[in-house]
Parts: structure tokens; C-alpha cells; sequence
């Protein structure tokens, strides 16, 4: 059954506010995921340049912490692969579901703003990205350029200093796998950004 003018700006108005807080939700989880990311990436590193003393250190906290038996420094150099590869796939999910829903905002806004006139309901859109600031640009760039190809850069660098240290064993084969995993994760990443940024200009 129709609606009147008034019933459909309401629920417009409505999902408007539904889908921004949506976002703002995935916009928190997508900050914490990426810090956990930033912190596994730097252990990333540091193991693959020192393995025996990160590995002992890091046992060491983990035993006195949470009274657990000593871990095998492989093990463990496994399990950090895998919770890094979890961790990414779940900061790159946030990232692009944020992504994509703005355009979804945007053509919410185009239709709440046909009531008024100047800037309403034009926050995340028009308004936001009119005059869009050098230092926005750069913390865009940071964030979906920069810190993917250093994740890169990071994982080729552990994996290849992985197949070397170890080449014989099957534990750098399977770190290795994982971490192509988590090359092939990031790289998506990077063409999914670059054709969302093509939209929207």
C-alpha cells in the first residue's frame, strides 16, 4: 500500500540513521582490528629477524601469564602466522564493508535533502567531500596504500627469511602458505580500494 510523503521521509530518515550507525560500529571494530594487525605485523617481524629470542621471550610472558607449559618457539611462529592471517581477512572485511556502504549513505542523503535546501543531510556526503582537506587525503593514503604495502613488503620479507633459515623442515612451508594467503588477502584489499575510489570520482 502507498505511503504518504511524511510516512516515507520518516522511514528514510530512519534507515539514514540505522546505516550510520552501522558504520560507526564498523568503523570502532575495523580501529581495534587494526592495531591488533600493526601489533601481530611488528611480532611478524621481529621473530622472522630473530626467531629464538622473540619466540623465547614472547613464551616466557604467555607461561608467566597465563601458567601455561613452555611452547615450542615453532609452534608458536606457526600459530602467529595464522592469527595474523584471522586477524587480516576480519580488518580487511570491516574496511570494505565500510567502504561500500558510504556510496549506499550518499544515495540516502541525495534523497533526504530533496525536502530541504543548503546542507542537510549532506554530512558524510557532499558536504564531507567538498573541499576535502590535504591532511584527510593523507590519513587515506596511510591507511589504505601505505599500511597494506608494508604488510606486504613484511610478510614477503618473514616468509622468504622463514624458507631460509628453515627450508628443510615443514613448518616454513606451511608459514609460507599462510602467508601467500595473507598477500593474496591484501592485494584484493588494494583492487577492491582503487575501484571504489574510481566510483566515486
Amino acid at each position: 500500500m502507498p505511503v504518504d510523503e511524511a510516512t516515507r521521509f520518516e522511514q528514510l530518515h530512519d534507515h539514514y540513521k540505522d546505516t550510520f550507525s552501522y558504520i560507526q560500529s564498523s568503523e570502532t571494530r575495523r580501529n581495534r582490528l587494526f592495531l591488533t594487525t600493526l601489533g601481530l605485523s611488528c611480532l611478524l617481524v621481529l621473530r622472522a629477524l630473530s626467531p629464538d629470542v622473540t619466540g623465547q621471550a614472547i613464551a616466557a610472558v604467555l607461561t608467566k601469564r597465563f601458567d601455561l607449559p613452555m611452547i615450542n618457539i615453532t609452534v608458536f611462529g606457526s600459530a602467529l602466522w595464522i592469527v595474523l592471517l584471522y586477524t587480516i581477512v576480519r580488518y580487511f572485511q570491516a574496511a570494505a564493508s565500510i567502504e561500500r556502504c558510504y556510496p549506499y549513505l550518499h544515495s540516502l542523503e541525495d534523497l533526504l535533502s530533496i525536502e530541504y535546501t543548503g546542507k542537510a543531510f549532506t554530512r558524510e556526503g557532499k558536504a564531507y567531500l567538498d573541499d576535502y582537506p590535504r591532511f584527510s587525503k593523507w590519513v587515506t593514503f596511510l591507511y589504505t596504500i601505505l599500511f597494506p604495502v608494508l604488510l606486504l613488503l613484511a610478510v614477503g620479507i618473514s616468509i622468504g627469511l622463514d624458507l631460509c633459515r628453515e627450508g628443510s623442515s615443514i613448518g616454513p612451508f606451511f608459514n609460507s602458505a599462510v602467508g601467500i594467503m595473507i598477500e593474496v588477502s591484501v592485494v584484493l584489499y588494494l583492487q577492491l580500494v582503487h575501484e571504489q575510489h574510481k566510483k566515486q570520482k
